[in-house]
Protein backbone atom coordinates (compact mmCIF):
# COMPACT_ATOMS: atom_id res chain seq x y z
CA UNK A 1 0.00 0.00 0.00
CA UNK A 2 1.73 3.52 -0.86
CA UNK A 3 1.10 5.96 1.21
CA UNK A 4 -1.04 9.05 1.02
CA UNK A 5 0.85 12.69 1.61
CA UNK A 6 -2.04 14.91 1.95
CA UNK A 7 -1.28 18.68 2.32
CA UNK A 8 -4.22 20.30 4.19
CA UNK A 9 -2.22 23.42 5.47
CA UNK A 10 -3.77 25.97 3.44
CA UNK A 11 -6.98 27.15 5.66
CA UNK A 12 -10.26 27.25 3.79
CA UNK A 13 -10.98 30.75 2.50
CA UNK A 14 -14.50 31.91 2.94
CA UNK A 15 -15.66 33.99 0.34
CA UNK A 16 -17.87 37.15 0.65
CA UNK A 17 -21.51 37.60 0.79
CA UNK A 18 -23.68 38.87 -1.64
CA UNK A 19 -27.06 39.97 -0.94
CA UNK A 20 -27.58 36.95 1.92
CA UNK A 21 -25.76 34.47 -0.77
CA UNK A 22 -22.29 33.16 -0.20
CA UNK A 23 -20.01 33.22 -3.09
CA UNK A 24 -17.52 30.18 -4.06
CA UNK A 25 -14.58 31.27 -6.05
CA UNK A 26 -12.01 30.01 -7.22
CA UNK A 27 -9.62 30.70 -4.11
CA UNK A 28 -12.36 28.77 -1.96
CA UNK A 29 -11.54 25.65 -4.57
CA UNK A 30 -9.58 23.17 -2.40
CA UNK A 31 -6.13 22.20 -4.28
CA UNK A 32 -4.97 19.18 -4.64
CA UNK A 33 -4.76 16.30 -1.24
CA UNK A 34 -2.69 13.92 -2.45
CA UNK A 35 1.57 13.69 -3.49
CA UNK A 36 1.82 9.98 -3.92
CA UNK A 37 -0.22 7.32 -5.78
CA UNK A 38 -3.39 6.12 -4.66
CA UNK A 39 -4.35 2.35 -4.19
CA UNK A 40 -6.32 1.36 -7.02
CA UNK A 41 -8.59 -0.70 -5.48
CA UNK A 42 -10.39 2.15 -3.24
CA UNK A 43 -9.34 5.15 -5.15
CA UNK A 44 -8.95 4.53 -8.91
CA UNK A 45 -8.30 7.74 -9.92
CA UNK A 46 -5.92 7.88 -12.77
CA UNK A 47 -5.50 9.96 -15.64
CA UNK A 48 -7.21 7.57 -17.90
CA UNK A 49 -9.94 6.80 -15.22
CA UNK A 50 -10.82 10.38 -15.22
CA UNK A 51 -10.96 11.24 -18.69
CA UNK A 52 -13.89 8.79 -19.49
CA UNK A 53 -15.65 11.01 -16.98
CA UNK A 54 -14.52 14.36 -18.48
CA UNK A 55 -18.12 14.65 -21.04
CA UNK A 56 -20.27 14.42 -17.99
CA UNK A 57 -18.54 17.02 -15.82
CA UNK A 58 -18.48 19.39 -18.70
CA UNK A 59 -22.09 19.69 -18.26
CA UNK A 60 -25.00 19.32 -15.50
CA UNK A 61 -27.52 17.16 -16.28
CA UNK A 62 -30.26 17.94 -13.44
CA UNK A 63 -29.36 14.11 -12.12
CA UNK A 64 -26.93 12.58 -9.42
CA UNK A 65 -25.16 9.80 -11.74
CA UNK A 66 -22.98 7.28 -10.51
CA UNK A 67 -19.60 8.88 -8.76
CA UNK A 68 -16.56 8.01 -6.92
CA UNK A 69 -15.29 9.68 -3.40
CA UNK A 70 -12.08 11.16 -4.09
CA UNK A 71 -9.28 11.69 -1.38
CA UNK A 72 -11.45 13.66 0.73
CA UNK A 73 -12.60 12.17 4.16
CA UNK A 74 -16.35 13.54 3.23
CA UNK A 75 -17.76 9.51 2.41
CA UNK A 76 -20.66 10.37 5.49
CA UNK A 77 -22.14 13.65 2.82
CA UNK A 78 -21.35 11.30 -0.48
CA UNK A 79 -22.82 8.42 1.20
CA UNK A 80 -26.03 10.84 1.74
CA UNK A 81 -26.23 11.84 -1.71
CA UNK A 82 -26.58 8.39 -3.04
CA UNK A 83 -28.73 7.46 -0.55
CA UNK A 84 -31.01 10.20 -1.68
CA UNK A 85 -30.34 9.89 -5.26
CA UNK A 86 -31.09 6.03 -5.30
CA UNK A 87 -35.20 7.01 -5.34
CA UNK A 88 -37.18 10.02 -7.35
CA UNK A 89 -38.65 11.66 -4.84
CA UNK A 90 -34.78 12.06 -3.50
CA UNK A 91 -33.90 13.42 -6.58
CA UNK A 92 -36.53 15.66 -6.54
CA UNK A 93 -34.81 16.96 -3.18
CA UNK A 94 -31.70 17.31 -4.70
CA UNK A 95 -32.38 18.55 -7.87
CA UNK A 96 -34.93 21.47 -7.05
CA UNK A 97 -31.76 23.13 -4.92
CA UNK A 98 -29.18 23.54 -7.59
CA UNK A 99 -30.15 26.31 -9.67
CA UNK A 100 -28.35 27.19 -13.12
CA UNK A 101 -27.60 30.86 -13.32
CA UNK A 102 -27.30 32.41 -16.77
CA UNK A 103 -23.68 33.86 -16.60
CA UNK A 104 -22.19 30.07 -16.13
CA UNK A 105 -22.94 29.96 -12.36
CA UNK A 106 -24.63 27.73 -10.22
CA UNK A 107 -26.55 28.37 -6.89
CA UNK A 108 -26.99 25.29 -4.22
CA UNK A 109 -29.42 25.60 -1.79
CA UNK A 110 -29.32 24.21 1.89
CA UNK A 111 -32.17 23.77 3.57
CA UNK A 112 -30.96 22.60 6.80
CA UNK A 113 -28.01 25.21 6.47
CA UNK A 114 -31.28 27.71 6.61
CA UNK A 115 -33.00 26.10 9.59
CA UNK A 116 -29.19 26.24 11.66
CA UNK A 117 -29.08 29.92 10.71
CA UNK A 118 -32.11 30.85 11.75
CA UNK A 119 -31.39 28.96 15.26
CA UNK A 120 -28.33 31.07 15.91
CA UNK A 121 -30.84 34.26 14.99
CA UNK A 122 -32.92 33.45 17.43
CA UNK A 123 -30.19 32.73 20.45
CA UNK A 124 -29.13 36.45 19.76
CA UNK A 125 -25.89 35.87 17.21
CA UNK A 126 -27.05 37.62 14.51
CA UNK A 127 -24.18 39.39 14.28
CA UNK A 128 -21.71 36.39 14.72
CA UNK A 129 -23.51 34.32 12.82
CA UNK A 130 -21.69 33.45 8.99
CA UNK A 131 -24.07 31.11 7.51
CA UNK A 132 -26.16 31.72 4.79
CA UNK A 133 -27.63 28.41 3.21
CA UNK A 134 -27.30 30.12 -0.65
CA UNK A 135 -23.90 29.40 -2.09
CA UNK A 136 -23.63 30.48 -5.34
CA UNK A 137 -20.58 28.40 -7.39
CA UNK A 138 -18.55 30.35 -10.08
CA UNK A 139 -17.92 29.29 -13.65
CA UNK A 140 -14.15 30.52 -12.90
CA UNK A 141 -14.34 28.23 -9.72
CA UNK A 142 -16.27 25.29 -11.94
CA UNK A 143 -13.70 25.14 -14.46
CA UNK A 144 -10.94 25.30 -11.63
CA UNK A 145 -12.47 22.49 -9.38
CA UNK A 146 -12.30 20.11 -12.62
CA UNK A 147 -8.64 19.90 -12.36
CA UNK A 148 -8.85 18.43 -8.88
CA UNK A 149 -12.14 16.21 -9.74
CA UNK A 150 -10.68 12.92 -8.41
CA UNK A 151 -8.70 14.32 -5.80
CA UNK A 152 -9.74 16.67 -3.60
CA UNK A 153 -13.47 16.34 -4.59
CA UNK A 154 -14.73 13.32 -5.82
CA UNK A 155 -15.84 12.50 -10.02
CA UNK A 156 -18.24 11.05 -12.20
CA UNK A 157 -21.10 13.56 -11.27
CA UNK A 158 -21.02 17.75 -12.30
CA UNK A 159 -23.97 18.15 -9.53
CA UNK A 160 -22.51 16.12 -6.86
CA UNK A 161 -19.34 18.52 -7.29
CA UNK A 162 -21.54 21.46 -7.19
CA UNK A 163 -22.76 19.90 -3.46
CA UNK A 164 -19.23 19.21 -2.24
CA UNK A 165 -18.33 22.90 -2.76
CA UNK A 166 -21.29 24.06 -1.36
CA UNK A 167 -21.26 22.10 1.83
CA UNK A 168 -17.22 22.61 2.34
CA UNK A 169 -18.30 26.52 2.71
CA UNK A 170 -21.34 25.86 4.79
CA UNK A 171 -18.78 23.91 7.33
CA UNK A 172 -16.27 26.70 6.76
CA UNK A 173 -19.30 29.13 7.77
CA UNK A 174 -19.72 27.18 10.86
CA UNK A 175 -16.59 26.69 11.88
CA UNK A 176 -16.48 30.49 11.61
CA UNK A 177 -19.61 30.92 13.38
CA UNK A 178 -18.68 28.65 16.66
CA UNK A 179 -15.25 30.46 17.05
CA UNK A 180 -17.58 34.00 16.77
CA UNK A 181 -20.05 32.70 19.10
CA UNK A 182 -17.43 31.39 21.85
CA UNK A 183 -19.93 27.78 21.69
CA UNK A 184 -17.53 25.03 22.81
CA UNK A 185 -17.61 22.38 20.37
CA UNK A 186 -17.86 19.57 23.48
CA UNK A 187 -21.23 21.39 24.76
CA UNK A 188 -23.42 21.94 21.88
CA UNK A 189 -23.85 19.59 18.52
CA UNK A 190 -24.50 22.37 16.00
CA UNK A 191 -25.29 21.46 12.43
CA UNK A 192 -23.08 20.77 10.04
CA UNK A 193 -20.15 21.08 12.53
CA UNK A 194 -17.00 19.23 12.43
CA UNK A 195 -16.52 16.37 14.48
CA UNK A 196 -12.45 16.18 14.65
CA UNK A 197 -11.55 19.40 16.24
CA UNK A 198 -11.88 22.62 14.55
CA UNK A 199 -9.47 22.46 11.51
CA UNK A 200 -9.59 25.38 8.86
CA UNK A 201 -7.79 23.34 6.34
CA UNK A 202 -10.15 20.67 5.74
CA UNK A 203 -13.46 21.76 6.65
CA UNK A 204 -15.45 19.00 4.34
CA UNK A 205 -13.92 15.74 5.72
CA UNK A 206 -15.40 13.92 8.80
CA UNK A 207 -18.89 13.97 10.00
CA UNK A 208 -22.04 11.96 10.45
CA UNK A 209 -24.88 11.34 7.43
CA UNK A 210 -27.98 11.87 9.10
CA UNK A 211 -26.10 15.23 9.40
CA UNK A 212 -25.97 15.72 5.68
CA UNK A 213 -29.04 14.60 5.28
CA UNK A 214 -30.63 17.07 7.10
CA UNK A 215 -27.83 19.67 5.38
CA UNK A 216 -29.32 18.67 2.19
CA UNK A 217 -33.38 18.36 2.75
CA UNK A 218 -33.84 19.46 6.27
CA UNK A 219 -35.47 16.45 7.16
CA UNK A 220 -34.88 14.45 10.39
CA UNK A 221 -33.56 10.88 10.39
CA UNK A 222 -33.71 7.64 12.91
CA UNK A 223 -30.49 6.95 13.89
CA UNK A 224 -28.81 3.59 15.41
CA UNK A 225 -25.80 3.99 17.38
CA UNK A 226 -24.78 1.24 19.40
CA UNK A 227 -22.11 1.88 21.89
CA UNK A 228 -22.03 -1.43 23.42
CA UNK A 229 -20.08 -2.77 20.08
CA UNK A 230 -16.22 -0.90 21.55
CA UNK A 231 -16.38 -2.98 23.83
CA UNK A 232 -16.89 -5.89 21.51
CA UNK A 233 -15.64 -7.90 18.50
CA UNK A 234 -17.21 -5.76 15.57
CA UNK A 235 -17.29 -7.35 12.37
CA UNK A 236 -14.83 -4.98 10.10
CA UNK A 237 -16.14 -3.71 6.54
CA UNK A 238 -13.54 -4.51 3.46
CA UNK A 239 -14.18 -3.53 0.36
CA UNK A 240 -15.94 -6.15 -1.61
CA UNK A 241 -15.18 -8.63 1.18
CA UNK A 242 -16.68 -8.91 4.84
CA UNK A 243 -16.83 -10.87 7.92
CA UNK A 244 -13.29 -9.79 9.49
CA UNK A 245 -13.44 -9.57 13.23
CA UNK A 246 -10.96 -7.28 15.31
CA UNK A 247 -10.82 -5.09 18.11
CA UNK A 248 -13.71 -1.98 18.62
CA UNK A 249 -13.86 1.40 17.53
CA UNK A 250 -14.70 4.05 19.57
CA UNK A 251 -16.49 6.86 17.55
CA UNK A 252 -17.41 10.08 19.02
CA UNK A 253 -21.08 10.45 20.99
CA UNK A 254 -23.77 12.00 18.96
CA UNK A 255 -25.06 15.00 20.56
CA UNK A 256 -28.48 17.50 19.74
CA UNK A 257 -29.32 20.29 21.00
CA UNK A 258 -31.95 22.27 20.06
CA UNK A 259 -31.34 21.71 16.83
CA UNK A 260 -33.66 18.19 16.11
CA UNK A 261 -31.67 16.60 13.20
CA UNK A 262 -32.75 13.01 15.04
CA UNK A 263 -36.37 11.75 15.25
CA UNK A 264 -35.37 9.06 16.82
CA UNK A 265 -32.55 7.43 18.80
CA UNK A 266 -31.94 3.58 19.27
CA UNK A 267 -29.05 1.95 20.63
CA UNK A 268 -30.09 -2.00 20.66
CA UNK A 269 -29.72 -5.08 18.23
CA UNK A 270 -33.54 -5.30 18.41
CA UNK A 271 -34.15 -1.48 17.24
CA UNK A 272 -31.75 -2.18 14.62
CA UNK A 273 -33.84 -4.86 13.46
CA UNK A 274 -37.03 -3.22 13.76
CA UNK A 275 -35.49 -0.31 11.54
CA UNK A 276 -34.57 -2.72 8.81
CA UNK A 277 -37.85 -4.65 8.72
CA UNK A 278 -39.39 -1.35 8.79
CA UNK A 279 -37.40 -0.10 5.69
CA UNK A 280 -37.34 -3.81 4.08
CA UNK A 281 -39.48 -3.66 0.32
CA UNK A 282 -40.32 0.30 0.75
CA UNK A 283 -36.42 1.38 0.43
CA UNK A 284 -37.30 3.86 -2.09
CA UNK A 285 -39.45 5.78 0.72
CA UNK A 286 -36.17 6.29 2.53
CA UNK A 287 -32.92 7.68 2.53
CA UNK A 288 -30.92 5.19 4.17
CA UNK A 289 -26.77 4.83 5.11
CA UNK A 290 -25.04 2.79 7.74
CA UNK A 291 -21.43 3.65 8.99
CA UNK A 292 -18.74 0.94 9.56
CA UNK A 293 -15.28 0.72 10.76
CA UNK A 294 -12.99 -0.39 7.73
CA UNK A 295 -10.55 -3.19 7.77
CA UNK A 296 -7.11 -2.73 7.28
CA UNK A 297 -3.95 -4.76 6.79
CA UNK A 298 -1.61 -4.11 9.96
CA UNK A 299 2.48 -4.12 9.14
CA UNK A 300 2.82 -7.71 10.88
CA UNK A 301 -0.13 -8.72 8.38
CA UNK A 302 -2.79 -9.29 10.48
CA UNK A 303 -5.93 -7.51 10.45
CA UNK A 304 -6.80 -4.47 12.00
CA UNK A 305 -9.61 -1.66 12.44
CA UNK A 306 -9.31 1.26 11.01
CA UNK A 307 -10.88 4.20 10.40
CA UNK A 308 -14.83 5.15 9.83
CA UNK A 309 -17.18 4.73 6.95
CA UNK A 310 -20.34 5.16 5.09
CA UNK A 311 -21.86 3.69 2.87
CA UNK A 312 -26.19 3.44 1.08
CA UNK A 313 -28.70 0.96 1.14
CA UNK A 314 -30.39 -0.14 -1.76
CA UNK A 315 -32.15 -2.98 -0.87
CA UNK A 316 -32.75 -4.86 2.22
CA UNK A 317 -34.10 -8.54 2.66
CA UNK A 318 -34.69 -11.38 5.43
CA UNK A 319 -31.48 -12.92 4.01
CA UNK A 320 -29.00 -10.19 2.82
CA UNK A 321 -28.86 -6.65 2.55
CA UNK A 322 -27.33 -4.42 -0.94
CA UNK A 323 -24.90 -1.95 -0.16
CA UNK A 324 -23.46 1.16 -2.39
CA UNK A 325 -19.48 2.41 -1.19
CA UNK A 326 -19.34 6.07 -2.83
CA UNK A 327 -15.59 4.53 -3.25
CA UNK A 328 -17.16 3.67 -6.57
CA UNK A 329 -21.30 3.84 -7.02
CA UNK A 330 -21.24 1.74 -9.57
CA UNK A 331 -21.15 -1.52 -8.11
CA UNK A 332 -23.54 -3.15 -5.29
CA UNK A 333 -22.35 -5.46 -2.57
CA UNK A 334 -24.44 -7.79 -1.25
CA UNK A 335 -24.11 -8.82 2.39
CA UNK A 336 -25.79 -11.33 4.76
CA UNK A 337 -28.15 -10.02 6.88
CA UNK A 338 -26.70 -11.48 9.77
CA UNK A 339 -23.51 -10.06 9.12
CA UNK A 340 -24.63 -6.86 8.37
CA UNK A 341 -26.01 -6.52 11.41
CA UNK A 342 -22.51 -7.21 13.67
CA UNK A 343 -20.79 -4.87 11.17
CA UNK A 344 -23.28 -1.94 11.61
CA UNK A 345 -21.84 0.65 14.16
CA UNK A 346 -24.10 3.39 12.59
CA UNK A 347 -28.00 2.97 11.05
CA UNK A 348 -29.70 6.06 9.41
CA UNK A 349 -33.06 6.33 8.38
CA UNK A 350 -34.75 9.30 7.04
CA UNK A 351 -38.55 9.29 5.52
CA UNK A 352 -38.49 11.26 2.11
CA UNK A 353 -42.41 12.40 2.06
CA UNK A 354 -44.23 13.66 5.07
CA UNK A 355 -46.32 11.16 6.76
CA UNK A 356 -49.88 12.01 6.35
CA UNK A 357 -52.01 14.44 8.77
CA UNK A 358 -54.52 13.24 10.44
CA UNK A 359 -56.99 14.74 8.55
CA UNK A 360 -55.36 12.77 5.15
CA UNK A 361 -55.76 9.58 7.06
CA UNK A 362 -59.14 10.09 7.94
CA UNK A 363 -60.43 11.63 4.06
CA UNK A 364 -58.42 8.59 2.68
CA UNK A 365 -60.11 6.24 4.67
CA UNK A 366 -63.83 7.78 4.02
CA UNK A 367 -62.77 7.54 0.32
CA UNK A 368 -61.68 3.83 0.53
CA UNK A 369 -65.33 3.04 2.87
CA UNK A 370 -67.47 5.18 0.28
CA UNK A 371 -65.93 3.25 -2.61
CA UNK A 372 -66.51 -0.07 -1.17
CA UNK A 373 -69.51 0.56 0.45
CA UNK A 374 -70.38 1.80 -3.64
CA UNK A 375 -69.02 -1.62 -5.25
CA UNK A 376 -71.04 -3.58 -2.53
CA UNK A 377 -74.52 -2.29 -3.73
CA UNK A 378 -73.66 -2.74 -7.34
CA UNK A 379 -72.83 -6.30 -6.20
CA UNK A 380 -76.11 -6.36 -4.89
CA UNK A 381 -78.46 -4.92 -6.48
CA UNK A 382 -77.10 -4.74 -9.70
CA UNK A 383 -75.72 -1.52 -11.31
CA UNK A 384 -79.16 1.21 -12.38
CA UNK A 385 -77.31 1.64 -15.87
CA UNK A 386 -80.49 0.05 -18.34
CA UNK A 387 -78.95 -2.22 -20.17
CA UNK A 388 -80.33 -2.26 -24.60
CA UNK A 389 -82.74 -4.33 -25.99
CA UNK A 390 -81.41 -7.34 -27.51
CA UNK A 391 -82.20 -7.90 -30.84
CA UNK A 392 -84.55 -11.03 -31.59
CA UNK A 393 -83.04 -14.04 -32.67
CA UNK A 394 -82.91 -14.94 -36.38
CA UNK A 395 -83.58 -18.21 -37.66
CA UNK A 396 -80.17 -19.25 -39.51
CA UNK A 397 -82.51 -22.02 -41.77
CA UNK A 398 -84.12 -19.72 -44.93
CA UNK A 399 -88.20 -20.54 -45.02
CA UNK A 400 -89.43 -22.30 -48.16
CA UNK A 401 -91.31 -20.08 -50.69
CA UNK A 402 -94.63 -19.97 -50.55
CA UNK A 403 -96.29 -22.21 -53.83
CA UNK A 404 -96.77 -20.73 -57.08
CA UNK A 405 -99.95 -21.35 -59.14
CA UNK A 406 -99.05 -22.66 -62.50
CA UNK A 407 -102.09 -21.45 -63.96
CA UNK A 408 -101.71 -17.87 -65.58
CA UNK A 409 -104.32 -15.28 -64.51
CA UNK A 410 -105.51 -13.97 -67.48
CA UNK A 411 -104.78 -10.00 -67.69
CA UNK A 412 -107.19 -7.37 -67.84
CA UNK A 413 -107.90 -6.56 -71.40
CA UNK A 414 -106.60 -3.48 -73.02
CA UNK A 415 -108.42 -0.71 -74.92
CA UNK A 416 -105.92 -0.76 -77.88
CA UNK A 417 -106.80 2.52 -79.67
CA UNK A 418 -104.41 5.40 -78.09
CA UNK A 419 -105.46 8.57 -76.03
CA UNK A 420 -104.36 11.60 -77.70
CA UNK A 421 -102.11 13.35 -74.41
CA UNK A 422 -102.89 17.14 -73.61
CA UNK A 423 -101.48 19.50 -76.07
CA UNK A 424 -98.15 21.24 -73.72
CA UNK A 425 -97.24 24.90 -74.30
CA UNK A 426 -94.16 25.00 -75.65
CA UNK A 427 -93.00 28.34 -74.02
CA UNK A 428 -93.50 28.32 -70.34
CA UNK A 429 -93.89 31.34 -68.37
CA UNK A 430 -90.77 30.97 -66.25
CA UNK A 431 -87.99 29.61 -68.03
CA UNK A 432 -86.33 28.89 -64.78
CA UNK A 433 -86.16 25.17 -64.16
CA UNK A 434 -87.61 24.34 -60.21
CA UNK A 435 -85.92 21.83 -58.45
CA UNK A 436 -88.78 19.47 -57.02
CA UNK A 437 -87.04 18.44 -53.74
CA UNK A 438 -85.41 22.65 -52.81
CA UNK A 439 -82.39 22.04 -50.07
CA UNK A 440 -81.33 24.83 -47.74
CA UNK A 441 -77.58 25.49 -48.45
CA UNK A 442 -74.61 24.64 -46.26
CA UNK A 443 -74.22 27.32 -43.36
CA UNK A 444 -70.99 28.88 -43.98
CA UNK A 445 -69.10 28.08 -40.52
CA UNK A 446 -70.88 24.01 -39.20
CA UNK A 447 -71.28 23.78 -35.80
CA UNK A 448 -68.95 20.35 -35.20
CA UNK A 449 -70.61 17.62 -33.20
CA UNK A 450 -68.02 17.98 -30.69
CA UNK A 451 -67.35 21.14 -28.71
CA UNK A 452 -64.11 22.65 -28.95
CA UNK A 453 -61.06 21.10 -26.69
CA UNK A 454 -59.73 23.06 -23.85
CA UNK A 455 -57.21 25.68 -24.56
CA UNK A 456 -53.88 25.24 -22.66
CA UNK A 457 -54.67 28.73 -20.56
CA UNK A 458 -58.22 26.67 -19.20
CA UNK A 459 -56.89 22.94 -18.34
CA UNK A 460 -57.46 21.90 -14.86
CA UNK A 461 -55.76 18.62 -13.37
CA UNK A 462 -57.38 17.47 -10.07
CA UNK A 463 -55.60 15.55 -7.67
CA UNK A 464 -55.78 12.02 -7.00
CA UNK A 465 -54.14 9.64 -4.15
CA UNK A 466 -50.61 9.62 -4.87
CA UNK A 467 -50.03 12.41 -6.75
CA UNK A 468 -46.95 14.60 -5.77
CA UNK A 469 -45.82 17.97 -7.52
CA UNK A 470 -42.77 16.52 -9.04
CA UNK A 471 -45.11 13.23 -10.86
CA UNK A 472 -47.68 15.70 -11.79
CA UNK A 473 -45.55 17.98 -13.61
CA UNK A 474 -42.90 14.68 -14.97
CA UNK A 475 -46.46 13.25 -16.37
CA UNK A 476 -47.34 16.38 -18.49
CA UNK A 477 -43.90 16.37 -20.22
CA UNK A 478 -42.59 13.86 -22.61
CA UNK A 479 -39.13 12.31 -21.10
CA UNK A 480 -38.12 14.96 -19.14
CA UNK A 481 -34.57 15.41 -17.36
CA UNK A 482 -35.06 16.83 -13.99
CA UNK A 483 -34.28 20.39 -14.58
CA UNK A 484 -37.61 19.91 -16.83
CA UNK A 485 -39.31 18.71 -14.32
CA UNK A 486 -38.61 21.42 -11.58
CA UNK A 487 -39.18 24.44 -14.13
CA UNK A 488 -42.65 22.44 -15.19
CA UNK A 489 -43.06 22.40 -11.32
CA UNK A 490 -42.26 26.43 -10.54
CA UNK A 491 -44.86 26.95 -13.75
CA UNK A 492 -47.87 24.87 -11.81
CA UNK A 493 -46.91 26.67 -8.33
CA UNK A 494 -47.02 30.20 -10.11
CA UNK A 495 -50.30 29.21 -12.05
CA UNK A 496 -52.03 28.46 -8.74
CA UNK A 497 -50.65 30.62 -6.21
CA UNK A 498 -49.09 27.68 -3.73
CA UNK A 499 -46.85 28.19 -0.89
CA UNK A 500 -44.28 26.21 0.64
CA UNK A 501 -44.16 24.68 4.48
CA UNK A 502 -42.83 26.25 7.12
CA UNK A 503 -39.64 23.93 5.91
CA UNK A 504 -39.37 26.02 3.09
CA UNK A 505 -39.30 22.28 0.69
CA UNK A 506 -42.75 20.76 0.43
CA UNK A 507 -46.00 22.03 -0.92
CA UNK A 508 -48.81 20.33 -0.03
CA UNK A 509 -51.72 19.16 -2.28
CA UNK A 510 -54.64 17.26 -1.29
CA UNK A 511 -57.00 14.32 -3.06
CA UNK A 512 -59.37 16.55 -4.86
CA UNK A 513 -57.39 19.44 -5.17
CA UNK A 514 -58.02 21.86 -9.07
CA UNK A 515 -54.30 23.07 -10.02
CA UNK A 516 -54.18 24.87 -13.25
CA UNK A 517 -51.95 23.86 -15.90
CA UNK A 518 -50.55 24.57 -18.78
Amino acid sequence: MTRIEQNQEKPYILGQQNGGVRIVDTQSVADSLATGNVRPDRFSCSRMQLEQYESNLAAANGRIDDFKQALRGDCYFLAAVKSLALSEDGQQLLAQNIKANSDGSYTISLPGAKVAKQWYNEKGFQNECLITGEYTITKSAIDKVKNYSGNSYAYGDFEVILLELAMEAFRAEVNQTIKNTGVATNDIYSVGQTIEGDSDADVLSSGHSFDAVYVLTGKKSDFYFDYKKQDNPLKLYRYGEYGYTGQGYNLCSVKSVDIGEIENHYNSDSDLQKMLDKCMGHEEEYAITFGVIVAEDGPDGTTKAGGGHALSVKKITKDYVEVINPWDTTKIERIPRGDFEMMAKSFTVTKLKPEPSLWERFTDWTSEVYDDVCDWFTDLFGSNKEEPEKPEPVDPKPTDPEPVDPIPVNPTPVDPTPVDPEPVDPTPDDPTPVNPNPVDPAPENPIPDDPEPETPENKTYTVVRGDSLWKIAKNLLENPNNAQIVAKMEEIILLNNLTYEADGTHIMIHPGDTLIIK
